[in-house]
């Protein structure tokens, strides 16, 4: 597991992240408080201080208990801020309403299933994310409909501007397309990916890149396009998730 890297994304994600009692598609700014409660977790020192003893702790409690012994683990960590009301009752503020002022930290441990192998089928649907580079858990309710409404014979939703045709990534994944090349004009096969600032990127996505770079297989940071793959532009294609590489 590359640890490192996903403190990363969790400090990274956090800074990116406006929490706010509003509703998500409204324009607020972070209240202090709530900047100062968070400030620990936007700090990849402390955060890592944190995450360790927090995972060694729950990974052994979890073995305990685990009757699935052969099959890795899933560790999920989550950093939230609840604006949960809360009633005072005392002699002071009787029936005062309030906001408890809580940052939540916790981390859920489950079986990691096998990879899936062979092909797997996709469809094109949706547009991208607005914050991609933050792995934050509105997106796992946004994206709840698209999970819905897919044929169940489909294992992954990519997402598009339907405008133009560009495709981004996946609900869980990053996409690559390998782009044919002309071997009589020196031209070799290269694969294409959206660029960064535009898509979240995988810890598998980095193994990609690492054995792209060993293996002098070019990478160009460039959509790809789905009327490309109905020219006949690509070779084939791929996505990449902590469960799969397909």
């Amino acid at each position: 597991m590359d640890l490192a890297s996903h403190i990363d994304r969790i400090v990274n994600s956090l800074r990116l992240m406006t929490f706010t009692d509003q509703s998500p598609d409204t324009e607020a700014s972070e209240p202090e408080s709530v900047t100062r409660a968070l400030a620990p977790f936007r700090n990849r020192q402390t955060v890592e201080q944190l995450v360790v003893p927090m995972l060694k702790t729950g990974l052994k409690k979890y073995y305990e208990v685990d009757e699935n012994g052969d099959l890795e683990t899933k560790v999920s960590v989550v950093v939230a801020y609840s604006f949960e009301v809360c009633m005072v009752m005392s002699l002071q503020f009787i029936g005062v309403a309030y906001y408890e002022s809580r940052v939540r930290f916790a981390a859920h441990f489950s079986p990691l299933s096998a990879p899936l192998s062979g092909r797997v089928a996709v469809e094109v649907d949706g547009e991208p994310r607005k914050v991609a580079g933050a792995k934050d858990s509105q997106w796992v309710r946004d994206r709840l409909e698209l999970e819905h409404t897919k044929s169940p014979t489909v294992n992954e939703v990519l997402l598009s501007d339907s405008a133009t045709g560009n495709i981004y990534e996946g609900l869980s994944s990053n996409f690559f397309a390998i782009y044919r090349g002309d071997a009589g004009a020196g031209r070799s096969a290269t694969v294409h990916t959206a660029p960064l600032e535009f898509v979240l990127q995988g810890t598998v996505m980095k193994a990609v890149l690492t054995v792209c770079e060993r293996d002098d297989i070019p990478v160009q940071w460039q959509f790809p396009n789905i009327e490309d793959a109905r020219e006949g532009k690509w070779e084939g294609s791929f996505v990449s998730s902590e469960y799969c590489v397909q």
